[in-house]
């Protein structure tokens, strides 16, 4: 019996479909790159009586490729860089999740 589709996370994670690419750095080295989502949440959210509240942006990830992220490394999406603030966090799908902040003196403020 063959795998589903969807057990290829590189599929459901392609740039021209649904997911992003993503670039790591530790200091000024490249260290890898990674297809995932990007999720910056910006409302609390209500399940029942839970309230939740998501108070900085992450980056969900395959495993192999979001491992190699430590915290202090940094995250360039599309030129926008963040710092991963965590060391990354399996969620047991397969997946792995990367806590986010915005990179110090990574804007200019006006």
């Amino acid at each position: 019996m063959g795998s589903p589709a969807w057990e290829d996370l590189s599929e459901f994670l392609d740039p021209d479909e649904f997911g992003q690419r993503a670039r790591l750095f530790r200091g000024e080295q490249e260290i890898g790159e990674a297809l995932g989502i990007y999720d910056n949440p910006t409302e609390r959210k209500e399940l029942g009586d839970f309230t939740l509240d998501e108070t900085g942006p992450r980056f969900l990830c395959a495993e192999p490729a979001g491992l190699q992220a430590r915290r202090g490394d940094v995250l360039d999406l599309d030129g926008v860089k963040l710092d991963v603030v965590q060391n990354p966090r399996r969620d047991g799908t397969g997946f792995v999740v990367l806590e986010l902040a915005e990179e110090a003196g990574s804007h200019v403020a006006l």
